[in-house]
């Protein structure tokens, strides 16, 4: 009996976790144009209950030890892709567009070209969208021209909410779909 009761329960949490809200942060920093991009990214569910960190010093780590360890055969797929498994991907990309919210984005930096005459040109495109986007509350806009170094530098800072049931759904029709494993097929077999 307890085993049935633990059960259900577990069933249960699996079904609030799929249902709640995922919501999605993301930081990314580089303080001057030689500087390292610096970026972190929050995940948390299951209305805050479960949360999961990742960033730029994990994926150092990562890397630091997977080079340590053998060699491994790369996976490559590019040949193998066509239009029409392009065409997938980009019907499941919109898919997620449609069901994941932006709840706030803020954008402040610096940036500038080797030549003044491309800042100043990129510069008079950026004024109108971010005059236009800073009306909003949810999205902060303030870019600045540096006219004497080269380079792109600042901050961003993106918040996103979905539901995760919806991202699944996305994602098995995309794994499942005929082209892809059509793809992976042809890949496997050129590799032998």
């Amino acid at each position: 009996m307890l085993m049935l009761v633990g059960g259900a329960i577990l069933v249960a949490l699996a079904g609030v976790a799929l249902v709640a809200p995922l919501e999605c942060e993301a930081q990314l920093e580089r303080s001057d144009p030689r500087a390292e991009l610096v970026w972190a990214i929050r995940l948390s569910g299951m209305l805050g209950l479960a949360s999961l960190r990742f960033s730029s010093s994990d994926a150092a780590r990562a890397r630091s030890s997977h080079r340590r360890s053998r060699a491994r055969r790369r996976f490559r797929l590019t040949p193998f892709i066509d239009a029409t498994l392009i065409e997938r991907a980009l019907e499941a990309a919109t898919r997620l567009v449609r069901v994941v919210r932006l709840r706030r984005c803020a954008l402040h930096g610096r940036f500038g070209f080797d030549d003044p005459a491309d800042t100043g040109r990129v510069w008079g495109m950026v004024v109108p969208l971010s005059a236009l986007l800073g009306s909003t509350s949810r999205a902060q806009v303030d870019l600045q021209p540096d006219f004497c170094q080269g380079g792109i530098w600042g901050r961003v800072n993106v918040s996103l909410r979905t539901q995760i049931v919806q991202v699944l759904a996305i994602a098995l029709g995309f794994a499942l779909s005929r082209r892809l494993w059509q793809a992976l097929r042809a890949s496997r077999q050129a590799r032998k």
